[in-house]
């Protein structure tokens, strides 16, 4: 059956004590995953503002936000973190050749060297200022905004409450209170984790300022969403994730996501969240959950794949093939007298890119590592959109088959206490 993307296992097959096997695969995806593929089923339809929602919702306040800030600002500084700020930023790095006059930047960081050289020399009069949190206590995301907002007022005066638009859920938060009694625009923030909000306002609204067409980010995730739920465990989602699961139960604990595009560098640290935050959990008593690590080919080649191949035994690749590029490099007239060395460096640039995918793949194999690709036909917003939602679906899965809750992350509560207490004593 013709799907979106396609799960190449060739790859997976390893030898060696922790190998993967062919039948264990098919043992594990006819039993387990099959149960926990119509467990996530039911759950998804249930969940708050669940994440198979978010495709089908309108676009039409979104694009009409975007228009007026297009038609109003040569800048749009989105002040936001985590996944509140990685998802917008992976899809406008990745959709290539935006044609809107208006450039978005993000401020994620506290970090005082980036501010300065992010908000040095920036049109204040002509910049608008998005600023996303849901919870509205966010303390990175609070302490830049008083910085932006600063710098506003000393420009603007009064007039800068017309520049400040709030992105936070619409209850007794402290930055959604402060907002009203400011008269800065407020903007409903769905009530949806972070890291599962690209597909929202959230992600939608500063790439749209972009010139991203997201109607058809949505498409793709809704197209991807359909598929799914016809095909359950035979889909390409529940294979990824078995395998992901299968090396993980063997002690492949380390599990890296590999794209042979620059464009999708940013997708990576967007997956990366995903991961961490929604398996790396407490069960029982004791941690589990598998280690995120983003890496880019042909690039890490030269710099992760030694280790992927000859140190610890503990890894599973997911490389990403894109089929189709939008630009290609000019054919090279044949030149004679060329050395042995440099008649394959003459092959047209995406040829190499996917030989060196799949000659990677198949290296790794033979060395204990083992990798599945992942086909993107051509990257544009709708396959952008069926990829977002491709490892939401990936994520939730998984955290069903470890028994572990995706959308919460308790982890890090902790760490916000501790950083309060600090700041609380200086």
């Amino acid at each position: 059956m013709k799907t979106i993307f396609s799960y190449d296992k060739r790859y997976l097959w390893t030898k060696g004590e922790r190998s993967l096997s062919k039948i264990a695969f098919r043992q594990l995806l006819q039993t387990k995953t099959k149960g926990a593929v119509e467990t996530v089923r039911k759950n998804l339809m249930t969940h708050e503002t669940s994440v198979v929602s978010l495709p089908f919702a309108s676009t039409e306040e979104i694009q009409s936000w975007a228009f007026h800030i297009q038609k109003t600002y040569t800048h749009l500084l989105v002040i936001a973190t985590g996944g509140s700020s990685l998802g917008a930023q992976a899809i406008i790095h990745a959709i290539a050749g935006s044609t809107s006059k208006t450039k978005v930047l993000f401020l994620s960081n506290p970090d005082p060297d980036e501010y300065r050289r992010i908000t040095k020399g920036l049109p204040w009069v002509t910049t608008g200022v998005l600023v996303i949190s849901k919870s509205g206590k966010t303390l990175e995301v609070l302490s830049l905004f008083l910085l932006v907002r600063e710098q506003l007022q000393k420009k603007l005066g009064k007039q800068h409450t017309s520049h400040l638009f709030i992105l936070t859920q619409f209850d007794e938060n402290p930055l959604y209170l402060f907002a009203k009694e400011q008269g800065y625009t407020l903007l409903p923030h769905v009530d949806i984790g972070g890291r599962f909000s690209v597909l929202s306002s959230v992600g939608l609204l500063p790439a749209a300022v972009s010139g991203v067409p997201i109607a058809d980010l949505l498409k793709g995730a809704a197209d991807l969403l359909g598929e799914y739920q016809k095909q359950g465990f035979s889909h390409a989602v529940s294979h990824f994730v078995t395998a992901q699961y299968l090396a993980y139960t063997l002690g492949k604990t380390e599990q890296i996501l590999m794209p042979y595009t620059e464009r999708l560098t940013l997708f990576t640290k967007w997956y990366r969240q995903l991961w961490a935050e929604s398996l790396g959990k407490e069960r029982r008593g004791r941690g589990v959950g598998p280690t995120p690590i983003d890496a880019l080919g042909t690039v890490d080649q030269h710099s992760q794949i030694q280790l992927y191949n000859q140190g610890l035994k503990n890894k599973i690749l997911t490389f990403i093939e894109l089929t189709n590029f939008d630009e290609e490099s000019p054919v090279l007239r044949k030149i004679a007298g060329l050395p042995d060395a440099f008649k394959e460096a003459a092959s047209p640039l995406s040829l190499i890119v996917r030989a060196s995918c799949r000659g990677t793949a198949c290296a790794s194999a033979t060395h204990e590592s083992p990798g599945g690709i992942l086909s993107v036909p051509k990257l544009d917003a709708y396959h952008l959109g069926a990829l977002f939602l491709f490892f939401e679906l990936a994520v939730i899965l998984y955290a069903e088959l470890l028994q572990v809750n995706p959308y919460d992350q308790p982890g890090v509560e902790e760490g916000k206490r501790q950083i309060k207490k600090l700041l609380s004593s200086l």
